[in-house]
């Protein structure tokens, strides 16, 4: 991938995702491998699928507020930004001024992450994690795709939903968002 944390986010960035996350572990897909049943057992809960579904949604839908072909999103850190209270502004221009920015510095985190956890997924998983939640496939078309049956397709499933939630859990991003 060529993003790097110092680079702005295109446009075309934002569109291409789920193809960087595709390109990203077929690349490096000898490198990575399945989490264990044990560390799955130790880490996986029912609602970690539904929570990182609504956070893809949210960056899905983020798209609509940036279709014009030139835009780049923000470029500054939300660390090193001193965040205000939306509440405290009471000017209607500042709170979407504020709401934009907020929006874009999250969506820049949110496609970071994803960029860094592409290098940990095998192959098996970065097609599991696009066609769920970015194709928004079932679990019976992804198993035919992959030629295993559901059962192995659930170990994949628990493994690429671990390793997402880790690195979400790592920036923190549920807290800002």
């Amino acid at each position: 991938m060529k993003y790097s944390m110092v680079d702005s986010l295109s446009f075309d960035d934002f569109l291409n995702l789920p193809k960087s996350v595709l390109q990203t572990a077929q690349e490096h897909d000898e490198y990575a491998s399945l989490l264990s049943d044990s560390f799955i057992h130790e880490c996986y809960q029912r609602n970690m699928k539904t929570e990182i579904s609504a956070y893809v949604q949210r960056f899905k839908d983020a798209k609509y507020m940036y279709s014009y072909q030139g835009v780049c999103f923000s470029n500054y850190r939300y660390d090193s930004v001193s965040h205000q209270n939306t509440a405290c502004i009471s000017d209607p221009v500042g709170r979407y001024v504020t709401r934009f920015i907020d929006n874009s510095l999250w969506v820049e985190k949110f496609y970071q992450c994803i960029c860094r956890v592409s290098y940990k997924l095998t192959m098996q998983e970065a097609i599991y994690f696009v066609d769920t939640f970015f194709a928004e496939h079932s679990e019976e078309m992804i198993s035919e795709k992959l030629g295993i049956c559901r059962v192995t397709l659930q170990k994949i499933k628990k493994s690429c939903i671990v390793k997402i939630w880790l690195e979400l859990e790592s920036l923190k991003l549920k807290e800002c968002g």
